[in-house]
């Protein structure tokens, strides 16, 4: 082997340690939305957006230093392109709610509830906005 593929291979393996330790930080990174995404995934329970906010909170609060609403979880994504300014979420997003119809005084409104796997898409998405 010559001295320049000798250096062609350690720069090589360089680059390679300096991916692993990216990588490896990446994983440890997504270490609790994805351990909260498994307790949550296939419950067949559905929550609405106060709901949501208040489980969703702890978990955000300790990754980004922000504590989430109702409110403030329904303006982040409507922020995000999630939501219509009705809170309703768009086509491409339905996978991840129920939609159910409320009555209210004047007729009836709709509501998206977030399913499981919706709370842990959602999750990742929150960290990320508020970083």
């Amino acid at each position: 082997m010559s001295e320049d593929s000798d250096g062609s291979i350690v720069d090589l393996l360089r680059n390679a340690m300096e991916l692993n330790v990216k990588l490896a930080s990446a994983i440890e990174r997504m270490r609790a939305p994805a351990e909260f995404g498994r307790s949550v995934m296939d419950d067949g329970s559905c929550y609405d957006l106060g709901e949501t906010a208040k489980m969703l909170s702890p978990k955000l609060e300790a990754e980004t230093g922000v504590g989430l609403g109702r409110n403030r979880l329904a303006e982040a994504l409507r922020n995000m392109g999630v939501f219509m300014q009705d809170n309703e979420p768009y086509q491409p997003y339905l996978y991840h709610f129920r939609i159910v119809l409320k009555p209210t005084p004047v007729g009836m409104k709709k509501v998206p509830l977030f399913t499981g796997e919706g709370l842990s898409w959602v999750l990742p998405k929150l960290v990320e906005y508020y970083r």
